[in-house]
């Protein structure tokens, strides 16, 4: 019996805020670009957003890297309706230490 097929690859998601009925459903990221990955449906079809994530030193902390993330892309990490804020900056902490090792910090 072979092995069930892998689903589709999500689509990039439309440029703009994503629709009303967007139900996020995976967290995850890149290393290479350093980017935090949002996967969420929407009207039956699967996306992907991708926020970068830049260690800047206005944002050296987790928490106020993701608040600016929060702040450029707000309806992507509505912790209030959609997602919870543990595994976002959990991501991003993982994302700023491998910045960190890059520079040699």
């Amino acid at each position: 019996m072979p092995p069930p097929a892998r689903p589709a690859e999500p689509a990039a998601a439309p440029d703009g805020p994503p629709p009303d009925d967007w139900a996020p459903s995976r967290l995850g990221i890149s290393y290479r670009p350093c980017r935090l990955a949002i996967e969420y449906t929407a009207g039956g079809a699967r996306y992907r957003k991708c926020l970068p994530v830049r260690a800047e030193p206005a944002a050296t902390t987790a928490e106020a890297c993701l608040a600016g993330l929060e702040a450029d892309y707000g309806a992507f990490l509505d912790f209030e309706n959609k997602l919870s804020k543990t595994q976002p900056l959990k991501l991003v902490e993982m994302l700023l230490a491998f910045q960190a090792r890059q520079r040699g910090d």
